[in-house]
C-alpha cells in the first residue's frame, strides 16, 4: 500500500477491519503487518476477524505474538480468545490464558467473567463456572442467564431452578432468555418435577397465556415425556402461530406418533397457518422405514409447491428422508442434483450410506468425491467414515484413521467403535491404551469400552474403565451409569450393578431401565418389582423399555397379579397404543395361560404390524386353538398384511389339526405366489398338513422338493407313511435318512415301529429296535417297547408280547398292559386277556376304562363279567 496514509496506524486498522468484514483474511493480515505501532485496539481487530472466521489456531499464534511484543491484553482480547476456544480439546490453552489474569480485576469483570463461565460450563466444569459466578460481585440478568444456560447444557435442572429463584429474590425481572434457559434445563423425564414447579410459577404471572411462553412449555413437557400435558397446553392456545404448530409437531415426532404428525400438518393449514422450513424439516426427519415412503413423497410435493426444495437444509432433510425410508437411489439422485453442497449435506449423505449394510465402499467413494469438490472433511465426516468402515473391513478403517493428522476424541471413539463392531477386541484395547497417551477419554469413549469389555465378559478391564470414569468425574453421567450397570450385569456381577444403581443420586428412566433389564437377565424378579415400585414412588414415568422388561419377567415367573398391575399402569400412561408394548402384553398373558385376555389386548391395537400378528397367531397355535388361528389369519389378510414364514408354519399346523385340506391347499398356493424363501420349518409344516389331512401323495411331492431336510422332516414323513399303512416305504425312508447322515431319535423309532405294526412287519420292527440299540447306542423307552408289544399282538404272538413286558428293564405302564389287552381282544384270547386285566386292576383299580376294556373282551365270546 503506497499512499500518503501508509504510516497512519488508525487508518490502517480501519482497513484491516474492512478487509475482515469482506472476509478478505489474507489482505487483512497483509495490512496488519504494515502497522508499525500496534496497540491493544489493533490486536483486538485482527483477533476478532480470525475469531469470526473460526481460525482459532491462527488466533493462538496472534495472541502469543501480542504477548511477545509486550502488549497487555484487555478484557476484549480475552473475551475474543475465550469465545473462539470454547472446545474441550483446547481447554488447556484457555486455562493457561485464564491463569495469566486469575485473581485480578479482570476476573471480576462482568464481560470476562461471563465468558469464563460459558467456557468452563461448556466443557462440563459447572463447579468452576459457579465459583466464577460468585466472584462477580454485581450480578445482572445477563450473567444469571448465562449460568442458567450452563446448568441447562449439563442437565442440572435443580441448580438452574435455584438460580432462577435467586433472580427473583434479587428483584430482577426474568425475560424470555431466562425462561428459555430454565426450560432447556428440563429436558428429560427426571426433570419433570422441576419443570412443573417452574410452570406453576409462570402460571401465577401475566405470562400464563402468552403464546410464546406456552409454546416453550409445550416443548418442555414433550422432552419430559408428559405428552398429555403438552397436548393440553397446545389446546389452550387460542392464537396458534407457526412456531406453536412446529412445537407440538416436534413433540409428536419425537414420540414417534407419525399419524398425529401427518394429521397436524394438514390441520395447521386448515386453520390458516402455513408450514415453514422448520415444519417441513421436522416432519421429514420423523419419517423412517419403507412404510413412510408414500407420506414422505407427498411432503416432498408440498415442499416443491412452497419452493423450499432449493434450500440447503430442506434439501438435506429430503434426501435424508428418502435414505431412511429405504430408497437410497432417490436419496442419491436428490443429493447429486443439489447445486451447492456444504459439509453438512455431504456428511448427511455419508451417514446414510454408513447406516446401510453394504454402504461402506460408497462412503469411502463419497469422501473422495467430497475432497475433489473442494469441500474439506471435518470431524463428523471422518467419524462417519470410520463408523462406515466397520461394515467394510477394519483394514479400511485403519487406512482412513491413519490419514487423520489431528485426532480428536471423536475420531478415536469412531475407530474404537469400528473395532468393537468388527469384533477386534484386542486391537481396540491396544488403541485405547494409545489414545490415553495422546488425549483424555470422554464419556463416549468410556461407553464404547464398557460395551466392549461387557461383550468380552472381562470384569477386571471393565473396572479399569470405571476407575477412569471416577477420575474424570463422569460417574454422575446418566448414560455412563447405565453403561456401568449393563457391563457389571453382563459380567455376571449383579450385586455390583445394584451398587452402582443404588449410589446414583439422580436416576432417570434410562438408569432404571438398565437395572430392570439386568434383573430380567438374571431372573431376579423380587429386585425387579422393588425397583419398579421405587420408580413409581419417585414419580418417574415408565417408558417402553420399562414395560416390556417388566412384562417379560411376569411372563417368565407367571405372576399374573403383578402383570395386571403393570397392565393398569400401561393403560393409565397411554402406552397401550404402542404396538411393541401391546405385543409384549398379550404375549405375557398367553404365557400365563390367559388366552382370552391376550386376545382382548390384541383386539385393542389399532394398527397391527407383522410382529404383533406373528406373536398372537403363535400364541394361539401354542394353545391349540386351531379355529381361532385360522380366523386370525383371515383377519390379517383382510387388513392387507403379508404373512411371513413363521405365520404360515403356525397356520398350516392349525389346518393339520383341523384336517382342513382345502384351507391348507389354499395356503400352499399363497406361499407359492408370495415366493417365500426356502425354509425347512415351512416345508415341514406343509408335509405335516398333507399327511394329517390324508393326502400322502402331496406330502411325498413336497418332501422330495425340499432342498434341505432335518430330523423333523424325516420323522413327519415316516409317521405319515406309518399312519397311511405304507410300512415298507417308511422303512426305506429310514434307510435313506441314515444315508443322508441324519441321526434318528426316539420319535423316529416309534414311528418306524408303528409303521411295522400297521403293516404286519414283525421281523423288520424287531430288527429296527436292535439296530437302534446297537448302532446308535440308543436306550429304547417304554413307549418303544409298547410299540413292539403292539407289533407282536397284531401278528398273534401274544406269548412273545407278554414275555417282552415281563423282561424289559423298564417298568411297564398302564398303557403297556392296555396295548396287550387290545391285542388279546383282537386275537380273542380270553386267558391272556384275563391275566392282563388282573395287572391293570392292581395298578389302578379306580379307572373305569380298564373294566370297560375287559367287558368288551368277554362280550366278543358271549360272556358278560
Amino acid at each position: 500500500m503506497d499512499t500518503p496514509f501508509h504510516s497512519n496506524n488508525y487508518l490502517l486498522s480501519l482497513f484491516v477491519q474492512m478487509y475482515g468484514q469482506c472476509r478478505g483474511l489474507e489482505d487483512a493480515h497483509s495490512v496488519f503487518a504494515q502497522i508499525q505501532e500496534k496497540n491493544v485496539y489493533t490486536w483486538n481487530i485482527i483477533l476478532g476477524i480470525n475469531a469470526k472466521l473460526g481460525m482459532w489456531w491462527k488466533m493462538r499464534e496472534i495472541y502469543h505474538r501480542m504477548l511477545v511484543e509486550c502488549c497487555l491484553p484487555d478484557k476484549y482480547t480475552i473475551v475474543s480468545n475465550l469465545s473462539a476456544h470454547v472446545d474441550s480439546e483446547r481447554l488447556t490453552e484457555c486455562k493457561a490464558m485464564h491463569a495469566g489474569f486469575a485473581n485480578t480485576h479482570l476476573e471480576e469483570d462482568m464481560v470476562v467473567g461471563t465468558a469464563l463461565m460459558n467456557l468452563y460450563g461448556h466443557t462440563g466444569d459447572t463447579n468452576l463456572a459457579t465459583i466464577l459466578f460468585v466472584k462477580l460481585h454485581n450480578h445482572d440478568l445477563i450473567t444469571c442467564n448465562s449460568l442458567i444456560a450452563v446448568y441447562a447444557q449439563q442437565g442440572k435442572e435443580n441448580e438452574a431452578f435455584q438460580l432462577f429463584e435467586h433472580i427473583l429474590q434479587q428483584g430482577f425481572l426474568p425475560n424470555r432468555v431466562t425462561f428459555l434457559a430454565v426450560v432447556d434445563a428440563c429436558n428429560t423425564s427426571a426433570a419433570l418435577f422441576i419443570g412443573k414447579k417452574f410452570h406453576a410459577y409462570v402460571s401465577c404471572t401475566e405470562l400464563d397465556l402468552d403464546p410464546f411462553v406456552l409454546t416453550i412449555f409445550i416443548s418442555m413437557y414433550g422432552k419430559c415425556d408428559d405428552l398429555g400435558m403438552a397436548v393440553s397446553l397446545f389446546d389452550k392456545l387460542s392464537d396458534r402461530h407457526v412456531v406453536s404448530w412446529n412445537s407440538i409437531i416436534s413433540v409428536k415426532a419425537h414420540k414417534g406418533h407419525k399419524d398425529d404428525v401427518f394429521r397436524l400438518f394438514f390441520q395447521m393449514q386448515q386453520e390458516g397457518s402455513l408450514p415453514d422450513k422448520v415444519t417441513f424439516r421436522t416432519i421429514l426427519c420423523s419419517f423412517s422405514g419403507y412404510s413412510d415412503l408414500g407420506r414422505g413423497k407427498l411432503i416432498h410435493i408440498y415442499v416443491m409447491s412452497q419452493k423450499f426444495d432449493s434450500d440447503m437444509i430442506i434439501g438435506t432433510a429430503l434426501f435424508g428422508m428418502y435414505g431412511r425410508c429405504s430408497d437410497l437411489e432417490s436419496a442419491r439422485r436428490m443429493f447429486d442434483g443439489m447445486i451447492n453442497k456444504d459439509v453438512v449435506a455431504w456428511n448427511a449423505m455419508i451417514a446414510l450410506y454408513g447406516g446401510d449394510e453394504h454402504g461402506g465402499n460408497s462412503v469411502l467413494e463419497l469422501i473422495d468425491q467430497m475432497q475433489a469438490a473442494g469441500v474439506s472433511a471435518d470431524k463428523v465426516t471422518l467419524t462417519s467414515g470410520l463408523s462406515a468402515c466397520a461394515g467394510v473391513s477394519i483394514e479400511a478403517a485403519q487406512r482412513l484413521f491413519e490419514k487423520v493428522k489431528e485426532r480428536n476424541v471423536a475420531v478415536w471413539n469412531a475407530m474404537l467403535g469400528a473395532c468393537e463392531n468388527q469384533g477386534y477386541g484386542k486391537l481396540a484395547c491396544d488403541l485405547f491404551v494409545q489414545m490415553l497417551e495422546e488425549t483424555a477419554p470422554d464419556k463416549v469413549t468410556c461407553l464404547v469400552m464398557l460395551s466392549l469389555y461387557a461383550g468380552m465378559g472381562s470384569t477386571a478391564l471393565g473396572m479399569c474403565v470405571h476407575i477412569l470414569a471416577l477420575y474424570f468425574h463422569y460417574d454422575s453421567d446418566g448414560p455412563l451409569i447405565s453403561g456401568l450397570i449393563s457391563m457389571y450385569s453382563k459380567c455376571c456381577c449383579l450385586d455390583e450393578a445394584g451398587w452402582i444403581f443404588g449410589r446414583a443420586l439422580v436416576k432417570d428412566a434410562v438408569i432404571f431401565n438398565s437395572f430392570i433389564t439386568a434383573c430380567v437377565d438374571h431372573d431376579r424378579s423380587e429386585e425387579l418389582f422393588q425397583v419398579r415400585a421405587q420408580m413409581l414412588q419417585e414419580a418417574m414415568i415408565p417408558d417402553e423399555i420399562t414395560f416390556i422388561s417388566t412384562l417379560d419377567m411376569c411372563a417368565v415367573q407367571g405372576t399374573l397379579a403383578e402383570a395386571k398391575s403393570v397392565h393398569a399402569c400401561i393403560v393409565k400412561s397411554s402406552y397401550l397404543s404402542d404396538v411393541s408394548i401391546a405385543t409384549s402384553l398379550f404375549s405375557m398373558y398367553y404365557k400365563c395361560n390367559n388366552l382370552e385376555e391376550a386376545l382382548s389386548v390384541f383386539s385393542s391395537i389399532i394398527h397391527h404390524d407383522i410382529i404383533s400378528w406373528t406373536a398372537i397367531i403363535s400364541a394361539t397355535a401354542e394353545q391349540k386353538q386351531s379355529k381361532v388361528v385360522l380366523q386370525l389369519f383371515h383377519q390379517m389378510r383382510n387388513e392387507g398384511m403379508h404373512a411371513d414364514n413363521g405365520v404360515y408354519v403356525n397356520v398350516l399346523t392349525a389346518c393339520a389339526d383341523e384336517a382342513a385340506l382345502a384351507e391348507g391347499k389354499s395356503l400352499h398356493s399363497q406361499i407359492t405366489h408370495d415366493n417365500l424363501p426356502d425354509d425347512v420349518a415351512l416345508g415341514n409344516a406343509l408335509i405335516n398338513m398333507y399327511t394329517k389331512c390324508g393326502c400322502i401323495k402331496n406330502a411325498k411331492i413336497e418332501f422330495k422338493k425340499m432342498i434341505e431336510r432335518d430330523i423333523v422332516s424325516f420323522n413327519i414323513m415316516i409317521a405319515g407313511l406309518a399312519q397311511h399303512g405304507h410300512g415298507i416305504e417308511a422303512l426305506l425312508l429310514s434307510a435313506q435318512m441314515q444315508q443322508d447322515g441324519v441321526i434318528p431319535n426316539d420319535y423316529t423309532l416309534s414311528s418306524i415301529l408303528c409303521a411295522c405294526s400297521h403293516g404286519g412287519l414283525t421281523e423288520e420292527g424287531c430288527a429296527c429296535l436292535g439296530i437302534f440299540f446297537d448302532f446308535y447306542s440308543c436306550i429304547p423307552s417304554i413307549e418303544n417297547f409298547d410299540c413292539i408289544v403292539d407289533l407282536f399282538g397284531r401278528s398273534g404272538q401274544l406269548e412273545q408280547a407278554k414275555h417282552l413286558l415281563d423282561s424289559v428293564p423298564l417298568q411297564p405302564t398302564c398303557v403297556s398292559y392296555m396295548t396287550l389287552l387290545g391285542a388279546a381282544r383282537i386275537q380273542m384270547d380270553i386267558c391272556k386277556g384275563a391275566d392282563v386285566s388282573q395287572y391293570l386292576i392292581e395298578l389302578d383299580s379306580e379307572d373305569a376304562a380298564y373294566y370297560v376294556a375287559v367287558a368288551n373282551l368277554y362280550s366278543l365270546v358271549g360272556k358278560i363279567v
